[in-house]
């Protein structure tokens, strides 16, 4: 009878080591790795979803760098903008001098000389072919060029699906209301010059006056042309904040989305400290008590 008893305590200590053996080991491996989730056996379900938002995390974050690089690309436009539209305040303040009679030709020569530096140098934001030898545009990247050229027309994928993407759109020129081109010698809708009555490359500022490097400035030009220029080059610079705001919102909702899904990926993959230690500590108790209690039937 006697053997029988301690056959039966001895296996039901034995089960009991053996079970809080198991589950020590378990919550010493999720509270070293930190994670609730260290193999699929712990929780295939959780596992599974854990791993879908891990993958859409992965897209959300190659999807901030896209809108990230569209707003620096709208901001490298804003600044060559402001840029022109500097200049163009400059060239209005030496035209209002010109305009003065005390002026004689050769004084209006020589601010005839400055106001086309002006020029060149707006112009070497887009880099027109005729003058390519004379101005600053040789160190503007291709990709500069195309912006203030009018055929700017990109997509950028912003989000983790097929069709998230914004279209980035400088391209259409009878779009003066979605559109980037600050030609010095066109006057076409949506261009720099559209609605003046005379082109910058043409702009005078008295009879007989003519410009450097051999271009030919016809005596006409307003202040009114260059408050023109000033007007379309100001909207713009409002076509680079809409596109601004709308990538800008756009990287918010994706940072928004990604705190979410981190929140949703810790509850299924992360381990709550304080119950796995206190599961540890009662698992550690119980097994303090199951050797105890062997030690106990061995001796008797």
């Amino acid at each position: 009878m006697f053997s029988v008893q301690f056959s039966q305590a001895h296996q039901i200590t034995r089960r009991v080591m053996n079970s809080t053996a198991d589950k020590i080991i378990d919550s010493s491996q999720k509270l070293s790795t930190g994670k609730r989730i260290n193999k699929a056996g712990d929780d295939s379900a959780s596992l599974s979803i854990a791993t879908k938002i891990n993958t859409e995390l992965k897209a959300i974050s190659k999807a901030q760098d896209n809108a990230l690089d569209a707003l620096n690309t709208i901001n490298f436009t804003y600044d060559g903008l402001n840029f022109a539209l500097e200049n163009l305040q400059k060239m209005r303040e030496i035209k209002v001098k010109a305009s003065n009679g005390t002026n004689s030709a050769d004084e209006r020569g020589a601010m005839q000389l400055e106001f086309n530096e002006y020029v060149k140098t707006i112009q070497g934001l887009r880099k027109e072919e005729s003058w390519a030898p004379t101005t600053i545009s040789n160190d503007i990247p291709a990709f500069g060029r195309s912006l203030f050229s009018g055929i700017f027309s990109e997509n950028y994928q912003v989000g983790s699906n097929d069709g998230d993407f914004i279209n980035l759109d400088f391209s259409d020129f009878n779009d003066v209301d979605n559109h980037v081109d600050i030609a010095t010698d066109l006057n076409m809708p949506g261009s720099m010059n559209a609605g003046a009555s005379v082109r910058l490359m043409r702009y005078s500022l008295g009879s007989g006056v003519g410009s450097a490097n051999g271009q030919f400035f016809v005596p006409n030009g307003s202040l009114s042309d260059l408050d023109t220029m000033i007007d379309n080059v100001s909207r713009m610079v409002s076509v680079a904040n809409k596109y601004q705001a709308r990538f800008q919102a756009v990287f918010d909702k994706l940072e928004s989305d990604r705190l979410s899904l981190t929140d949703s990926k810790s509850h299924f993959e992360d381990t709550d400290i304080a119950k796995e230690s206190s599961v540890l500590v009662r698992e550690q108790i119980r097994q303090q008590g199951a050797v105890a209690m062997n030690t106990q039937a061995n001796a008797q």
